[in-house]
């Protein structure tokens, strides 16, 4: 295990730790839940490619960091605002 991790200038004790390392995957329902929409958007977006994910086990997952981002951007509503019916361009 010395030599790996020297290669890989990290401590050996990173191969054999049982805490998990990488990024954080989140379900269709759990996305949705995050961003206040329904799963079956998500998992629309996610067959359109407007959403960034990948299939496991035949079950979608997405990327903690793109819904939190997505989130954060306030990018979360199901359907975009009405103009103002007043409003003459």
């Amino acid at each position: 295990m010395r030599r790996p991790a020297h290669t890989l200038a990290v401590e050996p004790d990173q191969f054999v730790r049982h805490e998990k390392i990488g990024l954080t995957t989140l379900t269709v329902a759990e996305a949705a839940h995050c961003l206040e929409v329904s799963a079956r958007l998500v998992e629309t977006r996610l067959r359109t490619g407007q959403l960034a994910g990948r299939k496991v086990s035949r079950q979608w997952r997405v990327l903690a960091v793109v819904i939190a981002e997505l989130a954060r951007r306030g990018r979360r509503r199901e359907r975009p605002r009405r103009p103002d019916p007043r409003y003459r361009g």
